[in-house]
């Protein structure tokens, strides 16, 4: 049986896609954006399920809708029995607020 892969999946807000040099906007200089690009998968098209981004990521995590997990803004903690599984400190970074 072949080794489990890790997957590192990076989730950002706030921040247009088409930003990134990869993507077209290659007037911007990010050699490491650049790299990390080239060396994993970049997502073209990407649609939310929510808006606020709390809501948004405990619906990545889950892939269960808004009404269903009912993390709803940001300041509402995402339920423990909707984890998946992972265990702090993991899925806290999930739904703690910016600062």
């Amino acid at each position: 049986m072949p080794a489990a892969k890790n997957v590192l999946l990076i989730v950002v807000d706030q921040w247009r896609g088409l930003m990134l040099p990869k993507l077209g906007a290659d007037y911007l200089k990010l050699p490491n954006l650049d790299k990390l690009c080239a060396e994993g998968v970049t997502f073209r098209n990407h649609f939310t399920q929510a808006v606020p981004c709390g809501p948004a990521r405990a619906s990545l995590l889950t892939g269960m809708y808004m009404m269903n997990h009912r993390a709803v803004q940001n300041t509402i903690p995402l339920d423990s029995r909707f984890t998946n599984g992972l265990q702090p400190p993991f899925w806290i970074l999930l739904q703690t607020p910016r600062q």
